[in-house]
């Protein structure tokens, strides 16, 4: 989809027309010494099995157009293209239609060429290798779990490496995060000795940058580059929310200064380890997010970095830390996407109960579980922060007037030394 929303209609009247011009820029657009072309695609599953479900959704309600459903074909023309790929059902139809039309026309590829086609057609698992002297199912390449072209390409590269020997691939993406699954799979893919990412008109060598980050920090490559991945993927990506205003400059900078205690969160996911979250990893999972907020004192508790926060710096609330409970689901997901993207170069992977990591069926559709207990507590739903200095609490207190206690928030940090409202509070209960 990457393709076709950076080409779009390319200025074609009927379907027909768009299909022949998307080949032709295709195989005009392949490196030098480039052989085989493999185009794979995003499945567009259910929404009790789709990671990416509530992002297209809100995709869908951003598009001001009546989205249409249609299904292309030679003679039709080529509706509102907004409208038309703001609706899944449209990618998915036309995704099949360029595959079943391109597999026709095989004949008329360049010799030479062989084209490589999954993830497109309306059967999940079809591949299809097409030469100008052959067309060939690749069972080899079902991918059927594979929701999206962003793990689903590294199964297609795994399988050139294994069976066609090749050792140099060129990736098309603009998308971070699959240049940071190129990063790690150039260290963890063996017989592949080059891993390009063409970004653009800018060609991105990721061994060399996995080689030059390993000789700069003083560790294997292999460490470093699921170092990389498990903190991206922690910080916020595709399917996994973002931590606000903790950007991937900092996060890489304390990932990297603090890469000897994170092997436990890299090293999760690993082909043939074991998929349960054990407490190791979410130990330096906290240490980790503890540090992005620069407090190393609060190691072991993110409840009390989040008040000491809330009580010391009167700013943006979305900027403190998430509660231990948010956290924990965060984690789940986070894992739960690490073991997918360290399981993207199988064909036929085993991924985790997305239900048990962070997530729930909520009206047939899979939805992010953000929290199991409320943010603050009930009884401080009307909390007001006073400024009172000790002794003065007692009266005229916006607190008093609000008629809610005094929390770590106001000056007196509702501390019964410093807040005469609490002392008397406290006296009362004595005197009953």
């Amino acid at each position: 989809m990457a393709f076709i929303q950076r080409h779009q209609h390319l200025g074609s009247s009927t379907f027909h027309e768009l299909q022949v011009k998307y080949l032709k820029k295709l195989l005009s657009s392949i490196p030098d010494n480039c052989d085989h072309i493999h185009f794979v695609g995003d499945r567009y599953v259910s929404p009790a099995e789709s990671l990416k479900g509530e992002e297209r959704e809100k995709r869908m309600k951003t598009c001001p157009s009546k989205m249409k459903e249609y299904k292309p074909h030679d003679t039709l023309a080529i509706p509102e293209w907004k409208g038309f790929v703001h609706n899944p059902l449209n990618k998915a139809s036309l995704l099949n239609y360029m595959g079943e039309a391109w597999a026709a026309q095989y004949k008329s590829l360049p010799a030479g060429c062989t084209l490589i086609l999954g993830g497109i057609f309306c059967d999940p698992g079809h591949t299809v290798l097409l030469s100008a002297d052959c067309q060939v199912k690749l069972p080899e390449l079902s991918c059927e779990k594979h929701e999206e072209a962003d793990t689903r390409m590294f199964a297609h590269i795994a399988y050139s490496v294994q069976h066609l020997h090749h050792k140099r691939a060129v990736v098309v993406a603009t998308d971070t995060d699959v240049i940071m699954m190129c990063i790690y799979y150039i260290t963890h893919m063996d017989g592949l000795q080059e891993l390009w990412v063409k970004n653009m008109d800018i060609y991105l060598p990721a061994h060399a940058i996995a080689d030059t980050l390993a000789v700069k920090y003083d560790v294997e490559a292999a460490d470093l580059s699921s170092m990389l991945l498990s903190t991206y993927i922690l910080t916020g990506c595709d399917t996994v929310s973002y931590l606000y205003r903790r950007g991937k400059k900092r996060a890489y900078k304390t990932a990297v200064d603090h890469l000897e205690y994170l092997l436990p969160l890299c090293r999760y996911g690993d082909p043939g380890e074991s998929l349960d979250v054990k407490e190791d990893v979410v130990t330096v999972a906290r240490q980790y997010m503890v540090s992005l907020y620069e407090r190393s004192d609060f190691s072991g508790n993110l409840d009390a970095l989040r008040a000491h926060l809330f009580g010391n710096i009167k700013g943006d609330m979305r900027c403190l830390p998430p509660t231990e409970d948010a956290f924990q689901l965060h984690l789940r997901r986070a894992l739960h996407q690490l073991a997918v993207c360290k399981q993207a170069h199988m064909s036929q992977p085993t991924y985790p109960v997305a239900t048990d990591f962070g997530r729930e069926l909520v009206s047939g559709k899979l939805v992010t579980t953000m929290m199991l207990k409320e943010a603050k507590p009930a009884e401080f739903k009307r909390t007001k922060y006073c400024h009172c200095k000790k002794s003065i609490c007692a009266r005229g207190c916006s607190c008093a007037r609000a008629n809610v206690k005094c929390v770590i928030a106001c000056l007196c940090t509702g501390d019964p030394n410093k807040c005469s409202r609490i002392e008397l509070t406290l006296e009362d209960s004595d005197s009953e």
